[in-house]
């Protein structure tokens, strides 16, 4: 996957709403598919209509992963750092017995 930027939501919320304009512009195909008439599907406001709801699912779709995986990264991190401070404290200690299960 390309990297756009250095950070990774960011790029998640370009792929995401990129890939939730492009469904919305290929809705309106299917739909012709579907049966639905074209009088209904061809016209700039239901290809707006369809646009801005994939811009939205995108949107949820990023706030989501943002709850979900930023939490479990948050807890990540904060788990590394304190495996991080008590390395440092034993090496500049010689109690080795309190680090030791």
């Amino acid at each position: 996957m390309i990297r756009l930027t250095r950070k990774v939501f960011f790029d998640l919320a370009i792929w995401m709403i990129a890939f939730g304009m492009s469904i919305g512009l290929i809705f309106p195909i299917f739909s012709i598919l579907l049966g639905i008439p074209t009088h209904y599907v061809l016209t700039p406001l239901f290809f707006f209509a369809c646009v801005i709801a994939g811009i939205i699912v995108g949107a949820v779709n990023i706030s989501l992963a943002r709850t979900v995986v930023g939490t479990r990264l948050r807890l990540l991190s904060d788990r590394m750092q304190l495996v991080a401070t008590n390395l440092r404290e034993m090496v500049r200690g010689d109690d080795f017995a309190k680090y030791t299960p």
